[in-house]
């Protein structure tokens, strides 16, 4: 591949047997991996962790160096299963044929109808990261309208189908976004961890100062409520960050779209996983660098909680344009992560329809080979789900999509493991070898994510049953179910036997 083929993200137009098209290169599914994840959440995560784990102080980038250790394992799983099966719908193929179908079907339907709930959250909360941009570079008017009822109602459902438009257009358009997004991400982040490591405490004490903020006060605050570092802080703090990570997973949606797959595949897991470990341990290091942890702790003890984010609180320091500017990126930051998310509900509806479980006609591409009525849908789904957040607030009360995806996590780790005996002709495909890297890489995708699915059900006991993720989650899981029964019941009234389907991959 020449510069200009990298550039381009590869995308030489190659029909599938499927009616997709194989035009994603190894650029451009990077930057849908990395745009899933470097969202709006490191800006307001890192900081305002502070008054969760109270005692974590400025250690957290050794924190994103353990989670990013971790993401790497789960990496190699996905770069084991998906150089071998390199079919859209990413993890439901990898589980359904590396295991059992029923499994790779209840786990991935799970998480979809839990990102269509997070997507729909998303568009719900972009307006008022745009409002925010806007009344800080002076156009309250257009702030304040954003904020309100109609604005939301009208950016938000705008964003949502500003993105339909996107993934309707051709995967050439998908890969051109996402690389955009991705260095205007990049762009912003620079400035946070340039300012940052710029700025000692003292300088920044007095840019506090001309703003008429005693930084000193509320270190005083942050003090008092301070401790000493403790052996349960590091699991509480990577119980928090974790979910930074792994939205990586996105790029294995793109598998059936993807260029040269055995090869772009493996490498691009565990490059992603590299580039946003980089990125978290600069982006901490460079905030916590200039900021004591115990003003932002202050901060939050006093309920100033607005003023917790990255480039709030580097925006003291950085030239106003500067800081305009990253304050937009912050505001494009939760946009950037939908084209991903599309990405993901549309190929797993896709690969469903393929097998049968829904019916084929909702799997149709048009003659750019994207899934046209599936992408439709999904947006309509997105959509509803918006509409109920704006209305309801009930969207938004959804814990499900972390504990969804530590199932799939789980399951995917579980194929890693028995893939080579239950279907050792794909297996013969992958680009790694099951060997004591892989098996070691498959427990650590099987244990952490255990065991923070167990941490998650333990922390949410306190709320009403029906607001605990763990109850959403056999909810989702049992309509799941009904699905899936009603597909084996039509296959068997034709003469099919489901299960059988998944013996071999996908028409490709």
């Amino acid at each position: 591949m020449d510069v200009k083929q990298l550039l381009d993200g590869g995308m030489e137009v190659e029909e599938s047997g499927r009616g997709l098209i194989r035009g994603l290169g190894l650029l451009g599914i990077i930057a849908l991996g990395v745009d899933n994840v470097i969202g709006g959440g490191i800006n307001y995560i890192s900081v305002q962790i502070q008054d969760k784990v109270i005692g974590i102080g400025n250690l957290l980038p050794l924190v994103m160096i353990i989670g990013g250790g971790i993401a790497f394992f789960i990496a190699l799983n996905y770069s084991y299963l998906g150089s071998a099966m390199p079919r859209a719908g990413g993890e439901y193929v990898w589980v359904s044929r590396g295991w059992k179908g029923v499994m790779g079907f209840l786990s991935s339907f799970s998480f979809w109808l839990a990102q269509c709930a997070a997507a729909g959250a998303i568009a719900y909360f972009d307006p008022s990261f745009l409002g925010t941009f806007f009344n800080q570079i002076g156009f309250t008017a257009v702030g304040k309208w954003m904020t309100s009822p109609a604005g939301t109602l009208i950016v938000g459902l705008g964003i949502i189908w500003l993105v339909w438009l996107i993934h309707i257009s051709s995967i050439k358009t998908v890969a051109w976004t996402s690389i955009v997004f991705m260095v205007l991400m990049f762009a912003g982040g620079f400035f946070i961890v340039y300012y940052g490591f710029a700025t000692s405490p003292p300088a920044y004490a007095a840019a506090l100062k001309t703003h008429g903020i005693d930084m000193h006060h509320y270190v005083e605050i942050g003090a008092r409520h301070a401790r000493s570092v403790q052996g349960t802080d590091f699991p509480k703090a990577l119980f928090i960050m974790f979910f930074s990570f792994v939205g990586f997973t996105a790029m294995s949606q793109a598998a059936g779209e993807t260029k040269n797959p055995k090869r772009t595949l493996t490498l691009a897991f565990p490059i992603v996983v590299v580039v946003i470990t980089v990125y978290f341990v600069l982006y901490t290091a460079g905030v916590y660098h200039a900021v004591p942890w115990q003003y932002i702790l202050g901060l939050l003890e006093s309920g100033r909680t607005s003023m917790v984010n990255g480039p709030a609180l580097l925006g003291y320091v950085m030239p106003k344009a500067v800081a305009a500017f990253v304050s937009l990126m912050v505001a494009l930051a939760l946009f950037n992560d939908l084209p991903p998310v599309y990405q993901t509900l549309t190929r797993l509806f896709y690969s469903w329809s393929m097998d049968g479980i829904i019916p084929g006609w909702a799997g149709k591409t048009n003659r750019k080979g994207v899934p046209a009525i599936s992408i439709t849908f999904n947006a309509c789904i997105v959509s509803l789900f918006f509409l109920l957040t704006l209305w309801f607030g009930w969207a938004t009360e959804i814990a499900v999509t972390s504990t969804a995806a530590l199932f799939m996590y789980v399951t995917v780790g579980i194929a890693t493991i028995v893939f080579a005996d239950h279907a050792p002709r794909l297996a013969g495909q992958s680009a790694l070898k099951r060997n004591t890297l892989v098996f070691f890489s498959a427990m650590i995708a099987i244990m952490i994510p255990s065991w923070l699915f167990i941490e998650g059900i333990l922390v949410n006991l306190h709320k009403a049953w029906y607001l605990q993720s763990f109850v959403q989650w056999i909810i989702v899981m049992a309509l799941g179910g009904i699905v899936y029964g009603v597909a084996v019941l039509k296959a068997k009234r034709r003469g099919v036997a489901l299960e059988e389907r998944f013996s071999r991959l996908p028409r490709d």
